[in-house]
């Protein structure tokens, strides 16, 4: 991860470091400049980067990181041209990492350690970490939770 007002990759980014520092230069001035997620997310953040270049070379983001177990990217700017592909490529990332070990990037599913959400491979997750029931999430967490199985059964990215 990094400090605050910091655009420089993360140190463990490896062959994505390019895409990563691009990403992080959308991020508007008065946001942080880094990214608030695990090290398996980067390949996901790294296509996404690649897809919004395409679709909009002057998009600027407000944040990028995982909140409750998820991936939250939250768009500032878009041109009008780009804004149906921005929006794709945005839900695309965020369903994947909803499968994708934060920490790993191999397959993952919702653990629980302290009230904290990730999304982990349980057979390499941090200590502590436990698989999430169902029925010990709150209402909105269990219904974010049938939302992203939805849309793993159904493919619909």
């Amino acid at each position: 991860m990094g400090h605050r007002g910091q655009r420089r990759s993360p140190v463990d980014a490896g062959d994505r470091s390019v895409q990563l520092e691009r990403l992080l230069a959308r991020i508007v001035d008065d946001a942080d400049r880094y990214l608030a997620c695990g090290r398996g997310w980067y390949g996901l953040l790294a296509e996404l980067e690649e897809r919004i270049a395409v679709a909009d070379p002057d998009c600027r983001l407000f944040c990028v990181g995982e909140l409750d177990g998820r991936l939250h990217i939250e768009v500032a700017q878009v041109n009008t041209t780009g804004a149906a592909a921005i929006r794709a490529a945005v839900v695309s990332a965020e369903r994947r990492a909803a499968r994708t070990c934060e920490f790993s990037g191999e397959p993952g599913i919702i653990m629980e350690r302290n009230g904290m959400f990730r999304v982990l491979n349980p057979s390499a997750s941090p200590q502590g970490y436990r698989v999430v029931i169902a029925n010990e999430l709150s209402a909105d967490v269990r219904h974010l939770l049938t939302i992203i199985e939805q849309l793993v059964e159904n493919q619909q990215y």
